[in-house]
């Protein structure tokens, strides 16, 4: 992690911790960027990333959240989880634009990109104090060999039955078939890179994290759907600059697709031989990424 981060616990509607780490303003900051990683992703995984974005003349707060990393855990039901995390999302964020004069900028990857373009939509206030919005593989629809709706009900059915906490297949408790070659395979073409985040867990046990659960499936079922109603897309006047990888196994390029044109301001980057986590790529795959993004913020 880079040096000079300072944690912050927030407390949540709920009372649930909320953990963020923040780097101050440089004299002649560009911006202070708001990051977030996705499903079981916690604040040390994409240091590399604060490096760059530190090192480019950017302040920086980053966040976990609720029910991963060291923030609360088992603090909501499953199937109520995105409701409370656009809450404490709206929370943080209102909070960082207040105390950085800098241009608020937002950042995250798949889950995270979702909460943040569900809480654009739904927040006036944010979108007016927000600068621009960078969104890595957003989690708009989930790659699965079910429909969605399909999907959606079978979530369902599930967490009515008192099996919210159950977890569908492929989805397991944390431990060693998290660091298969095939996991690997669907996430990044670099392994070095992808290990490297198991270290922090090594020296950190609870940043550990499992798969989805099914009321955490149903819950992200409802948001998704929430996102796609009519007139809701159209209302984020944000510049948006949303990146895709050729390669994307986790979330739906298509549900991707069909939202950049209906947001008024948002460009679509297809990152050539990305997979899902564009920031672990390799330094070539990389390259592309942050070639546009620093084409998007300047």
């Amino acid at each position: 992690m880079p040096d000079g981060g300072v944690t912050r616990i927030y407390e949540a509607a709920d009372g649930a911790r909320l953990r963020t780490v923040s780097w101050p303003d440089p004299p002649t900051a560009k911006g202070h960027i708001l990051f977030a990683g996705g499903k079981r992703d916690f604040i040390e995984r994409h240091s590399e990333t604060y490096h760059r974005l530190l090192g480019a003349g950017y302040g920086l707060t980053a966040l976990d959240w609720r029910d991963q990393g060291l923030s609360a855990r088992g603090s909501v039901r499953d199937d109520r989880l995105f409701q409370m995390m656009a809450g404490d999302f709206r929370l943080i964020a209102k909070d960082v634009a207040a105390l950085h004069p800098a241009p608020l900028i937002l950042m995250a990857h798949s889950m995270g990109a979702h909460m943040m373009l569900r809480v654009l939509a739904e927040d006036a206030d944010l979108r007016a104090a927000t600068d621009r919005a960078i969104l890595f593989a957003p989690m708009l629809g989930i790659a699965a060999p079910l429909p969605s709706w399909l999907m959606g009900m079978v979530a369902w059915s599930q967490t009515m039955v008192g099996n919210a906490r159950g977890r569908p297949p492929g989805q397991p408790e944390y431990g060693p078939v998290y660091r298969s070659q095939a996991r690997c395979d669907r996430l990044t073409t670099d392994r070095t890179r992808f290990d490297e985040g198991f270290s922090f867990i090594e020296a950190e046990s609870g940043l550990a994290a499992g798969g989805a659960s099914w009321g955490w499936l149903y819950g992200a079922y409802r948001s998704m759907v929430a996102l796609t109603r009519p007139g809701v897309l159209e209302g984020v006047d944000t510049p948006i600059l949303i990146l895709l990888g050729s390669d994307e196994r986790i979330v739906d390029p298509a549900a991707i697709r069909k939202a950049v044109r209906r947001l008024p301001h948002a460009k679509l980057h297809i990152i050539t031989g990305g997979r899902h986590e564009l920031q672990l790529e390799s330094d070539k795959i990389q390259q592309q990424v942050w070639t546009a993004v620093d084409d998007f913020l300047s």
